[in-house]
């Protein structure tokens, strides 16, 4: 609606909304694989960012990305040895540090610092033009998985950029992960 200022976005936006606050409990559950749940993972935070225009307005959206925040990172911690996706670790990364620019979940330096630790753990630093800064999409049973992914890159990127710029004490606004 900022941008367009079509009013039938902003309606499709809040049925969206309600839908999914309403069900966003279930998506994680019932899944024997756990690496299924690590590859929805990447779907539930593309849904915590979609919440972020409306936490300053509704308390609801602000308590569900603050449980969705620290769901994502406990699920991290249990499956990533089994299953890491580097996009994950930058998004709940990403995540955590707008949360904490709008006051929303205080900064867990601690956390944010093994994400950042994890993610720059992904990084590609072969000297191949076609790869280097790239980031790897993943880790299976503590093995790099052999491909660069360009949304793991970009959000990557993005969320090492974020963290540099926190601990400078600039600031890190929630439009910029469009």
């Amino acid at each position: 609606m900022e941008l367009t200022r079509e009013t039938r976005y902003l309606s499709l936006y809040s049925h969206m909304l309600e839908c999914t606050l309403s069900s966003h409990e279930t998506f994680l559950l019932g899944w024997e694989n756990e690496a299924a749940v690590m590859d929805r993972l990447h779907a539930y935070c593309y849904f915590l960012e979609g919440l972020l225009p409306e936490v300053a307005k509704q308390p609801r959206c602000a308590d569900v990305l603050r449980s969705g925040i620290l769901r994502v990172a406990h699920l991290i911690a249990r499956i990533g040895s089994q299953f890491l996706r580097s996009d994950v670790v930058a998004q709940v990364l990403r995540l955590r540090l707008v949360a904490d620019e709008m006051g929303v979940l205080k900064l867990d330096w601690e956390a944010a610092g093994q994400e950042f630790n994890l993610l720059e753990g992904f990084q590609c630093h072969d000297q191949s033009v076609r790869v280097l800064g790239a980031f790897w999409f993943g880790r299976k049973e503590g093995e790099i998985l052999p491909f660069v992914n360009p949304v793991s890159t970009i959000f990557g990127i993005q969320a090492l950029r974020m963290w540099d710029q926190r601990r400078e004490q600039t600031h890190a606004e929630w439009g910029s992960l469009i």
